[in-house]
């Protein structure tokens, strides 16, 4: 039997981070929360081969998204990466010439969630 995808979702809203734990656990996915960047960016460190992908916000306090996945993709290139965020473009997120990653309007749906999170598994 084939083990879960682990999924670290980070982000600083409770109620987001709520949400998609729970969409994404009820597919079977083992899923990992922090509340921010350097939380992520501690957990990652702490068990770097068990995670599947990240999921994160790109705004939040102290250290963003794409500054904590940068730190974290110095460690492992491959991992596959989405972002969620509710205001800011593609322009702002960290460029890799061999890296493609995947954003997600807030607010989104489950089925939304849920095709980001498998496209970003199956690449």
């Amino acid at each position: 039997m084939r083990e879960p995808h682990n999924i670290l979702v980070v982000d600083d809203d409770e109620m987001v981070l709520r949400y998609v734990s729970m969409t994404l656990r009820r597919q079977g996915y083992g899923v990992h929360l922090a509340t921010s960047g350097q939380d992520g960016l501690r957990f990652f460190s702490e068990h770097p081969v068990d995670m599947s992908m990240i999921l994160t916000d790109v705004v939040m306090p102290g250290l963003s998204g794409p500054q904590m996945v940068e730190q974290i993709l110095a460690v492992n290139p491959a991992l596959p990466v989405a972002f969620m965020t509710g205001t800011v473009a593609e322009a702002h997120l960290p460029r890799k010439q061999s890296k493609t990653y995947k954003l997600i309007h807030k607010p989104f749906t489950p089925q939304t969630l849920l095709e980001t999170v498998r496209e970003c598994l199956a690449e």
